[in-house]
């Protein structure tokens, strides 16, 4: 994240006003740490970030691949850090799981049908995404160059195969 991503975040959080809600302290469950005993959870995930990697001042935001990276690891939660999709580990049996991002899976989108796709739920075919996809909450806030650049983001991932996380 940029120190200007990150200034501006924080700036937000002490505009709030105080919350007088006492936060219930947390506890994993034997479910929760089986998963995590066998690796299929990350209980502590701030553990893995790199403290010491370097992080820029500012990212341009511009409808280009490299802004593009800047924004793609919101979409890893479901669509696997090789974006390639499958079902998330740990996720209720319930959810859908997420769908190949790489040209395997969205290659044919045009920009115009990736904007759709996030902006009203539907695909190319007309078909509906799933509600579970966050449009209505997230990914229909998205200006025009924040989507311009994460397609072409995709585009240029290595083709995987569908399940390949």
């Amino acid at each position: 994240m940029s120190d200007e991503d990150l200034g501006a975040i924080v700036a937000y959080a002490r505009a709030l006003p105080p919350s007088d809600s006492v936060v219930p302290a947390s506890h994993a469950g034997p479910v929760i740490r089986a998963l995590q005993a066998i690796g299929q959870v990350n209980v502590y995930p701030a553990a893995e970030i790199d403290h010491a990697r370097a992080h820029p001042a500012r990212v341009v935001a511009e409808p280009t691949a490299r802004y593009g990276a800047y924004l793609a690891p919101m979409c890893t939660g479901c669509h696997g850090p090789g974006f390639g999709g499958g079902p998330m580990p740990g996720a209720p049996p319930d959810w859908k799981p997420g769908a190949n991002l790489t040209p395997t899976g969205i290659g044919h989108y045009r920009t115009a049908d990736f904007v759709r796709a996030l902006r009203e739920g539907v695909r190319p075919d007309g078909s509906r995404i799933d509600p579970q996809m966050p449009v209505a909450r997230i990914t229909r806030h998205l200006d025009d160059v924040e989507l311009q650049a994460l397609h072409a983001y995709l585009r240029t991932l290595p083709p995987r195969p569908y399940g390949s996380r």
